[in-house]
């Protein structure tokens, strides 16, 4: 099976972990890690407060990344668009796909 990532590249994952190991690095290891426990069928049931803070963590985290991306004398915009797609898609994922 081949993936198309949001920048248009494809991959195509041999296993589970391949794609976890693509999650991994396209959105960080906490993302990484809460997808391995719940594919293991861990209790990850997360007080609202707590999954509230979590989420603005990880938006502000990327959008530091995009920040320090813009500084840089040559723009990556491979790079750019990444960390924008990870954080449009956090966004879509809290609003219910709105």
């Amino acid at each position: 099976m081949t993936l198309e990532l949001i920048d248009g590249s494809l991959i195509s994952p041999t296993s589970l972990f391949d794609a976890l190991d693509t999650v991994e690095e396209y959105c960080g290891t906490d993302l990484r890690q809460y997808m391995e426990l719940f594919l293991a069928g861990e209790d990850i049931h997360v007080e609202k407060d707590e999954h509230l803070q979590e989420v603005l963590e990880s938006i502000e985290k990327i959008a530091e990344e995009i920040r320090r991306d813009t500084e840089q004398k040559r723009l990556s915009r491979k790079h750019i668009q990444e960390n924008l797609g990870c954080l449009i898609a956090t966004l879509r994922r809290e609003m219910g796909d709105k």
